[in-house]
């Protein structure tokens, strides 16, 4: 992607978080990111492939916000509650017409079912796989299970966390409580 069209994405992210996806026409899209439809088009084709890769940008910024949790030396639990308190915090910026618009578009919700799976089977999975291994784990805990309940923050946090933080903080601490050796 090249430069001028990387920073037409970040602005059109940062208005799809501001205000949904069905709300912004290509028409307000254009005026608010300051370029001709003519040029939006150019960039990304129609509608559709502008969300697809403002939803990337979006994804690739959480992935750029992870990636020094994933890399210190934290134990592979203290891991998991940073990345759960990193990935509330950044979709806490959403407004939360984004959220209900995602569920509403077959493609987007496709593209966030992707990117949820390949969190979990990238992240998530190989921390609990850790914990076990040192034993930070309940016995016989299973570590899919363990991850679809990790995971299901998401999901929650998408229908009624949002204006929450206390019960999405019980959330992970339930979890935590249920999988973690204390």
């Amino acid at each position: 992607m090249e430069q001028k069209q990387e920073v037409v994405t970040c602005k059109i992210a940062a208005l799809l978080k501001k205000y949904g996806i069905r709300t912004m026409t290509i028409d307000e899209i254009s005026k608010k990111v300051g370029i001709s439809k003519a040029k939006l088009h150019s960039f990304f084709g129609n509608k559709e492939q502008i969300l697809s890769e403002s939803l990337d940008f979006i994804n690739n910024q959480l992935k750029t916000k992870l990636a020094p949790v994933q890399s210190n030396s934290d134990s592979s639990v203290e891991k998991l509650h940073k990345i759960y308190q990193i990935t509330f915090d950044h979709l806490s910026e959403f407004h939360s017409m984004f959220f209900y618009d995602l569920r509403k578009n077959t493609l987007l919700k496709s593209k966030i079912q992707e990117y949820n799976l390949t969190f979990k089977t990238t992240i998530v999975y190989p921390l609990l796989e850790e914990a076990k291994k040192e034993n930070y784990l309940v016995p016989n805990t299973d570590i899919n299970e363990a991850a679809d309940c990790y995971m299901k923050f998401i999901y929650y946090f998408l229908i009624k966390y949002k204006s929450d933080p206390v019960i999405a903080n019980n959330y992970i601490n339930s979890f935590f409580n249920k999988y973690v050796v204390r």
